[in-house]
């Protein structure tokens, strides 16, 4: 490994200090994870190296998922991941607002039009007070799944708003703090607007979840899968998959795996709808997407998909995640959205093949939701 940066900020954060004395190098964490196997498999020996020697690849950073998973099985609550992360901010930062990475280029491409006013839009009036937020990845993903989640929504909330915007937190995994705090900044103030600035935000998506919660602690966040449990899905869905020969394996996000309400939300979403599923406890593995791995280092990243696809053991599986939705798509299995389950007929889902969720196809998904939702949603 080539020794190319040399760290400062990083190891001067409370957090880094914390871990570092917290650490006691059981490595439960590197059983759990492909990258730490692989690169560092002495999390104590690195903290205490980067420490002594200030120095580090400028690219490893990004070998992390972001994904969380070590720290839900270190029995000192570490996450590896917050280190990766703050190296990641202060190697672009000292590269000036350019991550080292040879394909950022198309995540800032991603970020660039996922802000373009075709896309983006908080629509609602003055006193609205819930917003549903899709998420850029359900808006891609086709089958109106966002317009009929929130028809559904508005027949138990009155004058509910719609937030189509992007959360912007591919712009922090690239490193470039100092970009997403200008964006991030700008869509909460355009948020406060509304009702005086006493507004909450439902959201399909777990990292628009996460980082949202993290972000703007002001604001109240609520996941759609928590609230499922308070207005239960349709009458005429509930038990439709009991006599199904349909039966899947859940594939949760890495992303909201530190949020029990998330994981209980969908478990009692299958539950409700009769289908059969074989891992009712939640899976803690990333697919092989989170924290742009599969831009920095491809190989590592099909190690981890790999590895995620072998603990699912039915050929059909049901997630609630973007990522997750494409990487099971790419290979033998056939995923579904949690919301297809609820909205689509057993005939249906049955007979349904892997989706061709290429890129093209995404931002045409994305654009013709956002033009149907500024017909129906008053702004």
């Amino acid at each position: 490994m080539n020794n190319n940066f040399e760290v400062t900020k990083t190891i001067d954060l409370p957090i880094f200090k914390k871990y570092k004395n917290d650490c006691i190098n059981c490595k439960k964490c590197v059983k759990s994870c492909i990258f730490l196997q692989e690169y560092c498999n002495s999390p104590k020996d690195f903290l205490n190296d980067l420490n002594e020697t200030k120095k580090i690849n400028e690219i490893m950073p990004y070998y992390c998922s972001l994904c969380g998973c070590c720290k839900r099985e270190c029995p000192k609550d570490i996450n590896m991941g917050d280190v990766f992360q703050s190296l990641r901010e202060e190697i672009t930062t000292k590269n000036k607002g350019i991550p080292p990475i040879n394909n950022a280029k198309i995540m800032e491409f991603h970020q660039y039009f996922s802000n373009k006013k075709v896309f983006t839009g908080i629509l609602g009036n003055v006193k609205t007070k819930i917003f549903f937020m899709p998420g850029c990845s359900l808006n891609g993903y086709g089958n109106d799944l966002s317009l009929k989640t929130y028809k559904y929504l508005s027949e138990h909330i009155d004058n509910l708003g719609l937030i189509l915007n992007c959360c912007n937190k591919p712009t922090l995994d690239l490193g470039k703090r100092d970009l997403f705090n200008k964006k991030f900044h700008s869509f909460v103030e355009e948020l406060k607007k509304f009702n005086n600035g006493d507004i909450e935000i439902i959201t399909a998506c777990q990292s628009c979840f996460k980082i949202l919660k993290q972000e703007a602690p002001e604001l109240k966040i609520t996941s759609l899968w928590a609230l499922f449990k308070e207005f239960d899905i349709p009458k005429s869905e509930i038990l439709k998959g009991k006599d199904s020969e349909l039966e899947f394996s859940i594939k949760d996000s890495c992303q909201g795996l530190d949020y029990n309400e998330i994981q209980d939300g969908i478990r009692y979403i299958m539950c409700r709808l009769g289908y059969k599923f074989d891992n009712p406890k939640v899976s803690n593995t990333c697919c092989g997407l989170g924290g742009l791995v599969h831009l920095s280092n491809p190989n590592l990243s099909n190690k981890i998909k790999v590895n995620s696809l072998n603990q699912l053991k039915s050929k059909r599986v049901v997630t609630y995640c973007g990522g997750c939705l494409g990487t099971v798509n790419n290979s033998a299995k056939t995923a579904y959205h949690i919301l297809e389950l609820i909205f689509e007929s057993n005939e249906t889902l049955k007979n349904r093949d892997s989706l061709n969720m290429s890129t093209i196809s995404n931002w045409q998904n994305r654009y013709t939701v956002a033009s149907k939702f500024k017909k129906l949603v008053r702004k």
